[in-house]
């Protein structure tokens, strides 16, 4: 049966799992955008190096430049989230620690717990840069919008 000060020690830790628990969730859909800017990413070079020419070719560079910027704001969103986990799980670490050892833990705590949101504020903002830019470059051409529209 657990004693009373570790049951206080695992309650006041749920709070920053279940923040852990979200960023989690947050790494898995940026490396999911990431995974599809890469799968892009390989379909145009394969494309370039079969000999693309033209109107085409221009379009498939210029949406490489777009993609590249894309993989450079997913790539620091990424880093920026699992350093924020990293202090997250520090943090229950500390708990854990210092409830059990008596050491006076609280300004670590408290430090780590600001700087690890200061790095998931950074990576929210890379990340909401990665949509902006993956909206700001995807404009579907004017002949296939005239080609799908109703006539009446």
């Amino acid at each position: 049966m657990m004693s009373p000060d570790i049951g206080m020690l695992v309650q006041t830790a749920i709070a920053p799992i279940f923040l852990l628990v979200a960023v989690g969730g947050f790494l898995n859909v940026l490396t999911q955008r990431l995974s599809r800017v890469v799968d892009r990413t390989r379909a145009l070079e394969h494309g370039l190096e079969g000999g693309e020419t033209g109107e085409e070719r221009a379009r498939h560079l210029n949406e490489l430049k777009w993609l590249s910027r894309r993989m450079k704001y997913a790539h620091i969103a990424n880093t920026l989230c699992t350093v924020a986990a990293l202090m997250i799980c520090l943090v229950v670490a500390l708990i854990f620690i210092g409830g059990v050892s008596g050491l006076p833990i609280r300004f670590a705590v408290a430090v780590l717990f600001i700087l690890s949101m200061m790095s998931l504020v950074g990576g929210l903002g890379y990340f909401l840069a990665e949509v902006q830019t993956s909206t700001r470059v995807l404009q579907v051409r004017r002949e296939f919008l005239e080609k799908s529209a109703p006539r009446d």
